[in-house]
């Protein structure tokens, strides 16, 4: 199987942009990461820049779709966090992260915080990750309805982030075997948002590549007149 990815990252109606993404290939093994930073506006963009870079770097020592590559790579990206944190301002540093890896055969993906991976097969959401938030706990608890959550008065209440004091705690898939058609989409809490998993579906039909997939979507997030940052990357299975 072939993977070809893309990615895009707007400031939205943010003066900065705290998001960042990141892409890397390693023989047959190939990572995408999409991250979003909390905090002040300096800090929150440093540590999604430091997110991308000390889970990539994790990638490349040890490029593999596994479970335990995936926990070894988040732990990396969490401590890089942590020792640029001066003493003084613990928890200052903190950061979402979703990351996919895929050896041409499977693909894994985990995350932590708000930040989604969508897998679609046939052209229909299959499945998705489900975000470390109070409004997903409420969801879970049955409060309030999924679509509830993208616009819930709590949803950028984290219950888990790179970063934390507390103990990491990284949700991470079963394996799952690449099929021809398939398509992935990760992204910040500023694209999905916005764009809905039907939309996410109707806009895939016809997309030839994964930038075309990713202009139609954000097409849509345009006119719903963004104020968070918005980032994303999609990759097809040929």
């Amino acid at each position: 199987m072939t993977l070809t990815y893309g990615a895009a990252s707007m400031r939205g109606g943010h003066p900065i942009n705290e998001d960042a993404v990141g892409t890397a290939r390693v023989d047959d093994c190939t990572l995408l990461a999409v991250a979003d930073g909390l905090g002040a506006h300096a800090g929150a963009a440093q540590a999604s820049r430091l997110a991308i870079e000390h889970s990539m770097a994790a990638f490349r020592k040890h490029p593999s779709a596994a479970s335990d590559a995936l926990a070894t790579l988040f732990d990396a990206a969490h401590r890089g966090l942590v020792e640029a944190t001066p003493e003084r301002h613990k928890n200052d540093l903190r950061s979402t992260l979703a990351v996919l890896i895929a050896d041409g055969a499977d693909a894994r993906w985990a995350h932590i915080g708000d930040s989604r991976v969508y897998h679609l097969q046939r052209g229909e959401v299959r499945a998705r990750t489900r975000d470390h938030s109070v409004p997903e706990m409420l969801r879970r608890a049955g409060d309030i309805a999924d679509e509830e959550i993208r616009h819930h008065p709590d949803r950028s209440r984290l219950l888990q982030t790179l970063g934390q004091s507390a103990t990491l705690k990284v949700a991470v898939s079963e394996g799952c075997r690449l099929e021809a058609g398939d398509a992935f989409l990760l992204c910040t809490d500023g694209w999905w948002e916005h764009v809905r998993e039907d939309e996410i579906e109707a806009t895939l039909r016809g997309a030839e590549t994964p930038e075309a997939w990713l202009s139609r979507m954000q097409e849509l997030i345009e006119t719903r007149a963004p104020q968070d940052n918005y980032s994303a990357v999609a990759a097809l299975v040929k």
